[in-house]
């Protein structure tokens, strides 16, 4: 039997697969300088033999590493799920970059058709263990990176990347990029009072991020904090519950729910236990969708804007702001640009408004 997964639930997956074990391996190199010899999150030993030219990318935050360093002009192939940054659109259409399938089931076929001197695996995709086996008997350099369960292994992530394409030094920079946004958030909310994150990945069942997850950390930056820390991955708490904790902010992802955002508020303000939950009753109920989705759901270098956006929805009187309780695509739009900072959008030349920085 075959299942198709929509985007948004095999993101969702994919953090529950993420949370259900720790990355095997930490990355190492036996030498700086081709051949490149390292250890993968699948424990297994990958020989590079050259600077790859020929990169296909198998997950959606990995293109967005792969891009956030400036190497987008040797990626060959991605998945149909890759869909950030806006310019990756236009080099697939015009035939530059190959789609190799999905993100579960990508081709092997088609991989081999391009003949990679390197391809990017996700560890938390079950089917990628299977293919990185396959890769190497067709003698394809394969690497499997970390699950991204938390923002440490996001930067090993990007320090992997780096050094198997030969710009460890952009990738450094990259996360002192996202380092520098979120030690500015801290400031920002610094001695403010704590307020409770509740983050809703699916309504019916319920299901929110426990502790020990990426989301709980950028609760903690925000100024908040995860009210159900305590539960470890990505549990299903029960309504009862939810009320016990009386989350102050609800951040909702809703790119793949039927109902409309005002429609699903106006179901929780009636609903009998919902609308005595204090983000319901105060009109602090958020509905992240599109890129704003994938800014929180995905383990990339875009976890940092995040921060920043669940700060200004946590704390807007910090910032001077107030954050539409709907937002998409255009999330961008309030960011802000940091002085100084080589930030990811900068690394895009991705043009955006952003907000002033001070503001």
């Amino acid at each position: 039997m075959v299942v198709t997964l929509s985007r948004r639930q095999a993101a969702l997956l994919a953090l529950a697969l993420a949370a259900i074990s720790v990355a095997l391996g930490v990355f190492k190199l036996a030498r700086r300088e081709y051949p490149l010899t390292a250890v993968d999150a699948l424990n297994r030993t990958v020989v590079v033999p050259a600077k790859p030219s020929k990169v296909v990318s198998v997950a959606p935050s990995i293109t967005e590493i792969v891009f956030a360093l400036g190497a987008q002009d040797r990626l060959v192939g991605v998945t149909s799920f890759c869909d950030y940054p806006p310019q990756l659109k236009k080099l697939v259409e015009s035939g530059k970059i190959a789609v190799v399938g999905g993100w579960w089931d990508p081709s092997l076929e088609k991989i081999v058709s391009l003949s990679p001197d390197l391809v990017l695996l996700d560890s938390g995709v079950g089917y990628h263990a299977e293919l990185a086996k396959r890769l190497e008997e067709q003698g394809i350099p394969a690497y499997a990176l970390k699950k991204g369960v938390t923002l440490n292994e996001v930067y090993e992530n990007i320090r992997a990347v780096g050094e198997l394409l030969g710009c460890r030094e952009k990738a450094e920079e990259l996360i002192k990029s996202m380092e520098s946004r979120l030690s500015w958030v801290r400031e920002k909310v610094a001695g403010r009072e704590k307020a409770g994150v509740m983050y809703v990945l699916w309504l019916n069942p319920l299901s929110t991020a426990g502790g020990g997850t990426f989301l709980s950390e950028i609760a903690e930056v925000a100024g908040g904090y995860n009210v159900f820390s305590d539960m470890k991955g990505w549990p299903n708490p029960s309504l009862e519950e939810v009320l016990a904790r009386k989350p102050d902010i609800i951040v909702i992802t809703a790119g793949m729910m039927k109902e409309k955002p005002e429609d699903i508020l106006e179901k929780l303000k009636g609903d009998p236990v919902w609308k005595l939950v204090p983000a319901v009753a105060e009109g602090r109920v958020y509905f992240i969708s599109g890129q704003a989705e994938n800014a929180f759901l995905r383990p990339g270098p875009r976890l940092a804007e995040a921060a920043e956006l669940l700060a200004k929805m946590v704390h807007p009187e910090a910032f001077g702001v107030k954050l539409p309780l709907v937002i998409g695509d255009d999330y961008s739009r309030y960011i802000t640009q940091l002085g100084g900072e080589l930030s990811y959008r900068l690394w895009l030349h991705v043009p955006a408004v952003m907000a002033t920085a001070g503001t």
